[in-house]
């Protein structure tokens, strides 16, 4: 019986994490590209109604904006 229930659980994980992953991403990182494009175009870029380029801008701003942040943390804590 467990071996028949085993696969079945780590599916079921396995899309819970895919699942959770994909909500951070596209709620967290999108959402902080989305408004750091707008404070640096000041409030003209990404306009309304979104196309698909312009949600890669705001998930690539994002991704970039974290990375940086990381980076950011990693070199202050550093000097102390």
């Amino acid at each position: 019986m467990e071996e028949v229930l085993a696969p079945i659980g780590r599916f079921i994980i396995s899309l819970a994490r895919t699942i959770l992953l994909e909500m951070i991403i596209n709620g967290v990182v999108y959402g902080l590209g989305f408004s750091v494009l707008k404070l640096v175009s000041l409030g003209s870029y990404p306009s309304n109604p979104l196309s698909q380029k312009m949600k890669n801008h705001c998930l690539l701003a994002g991704i970039v904006t974290v990375i940086i942040a990381i980076f950011t943390i990693g070199v202050f804590n550093g000097l102390n």
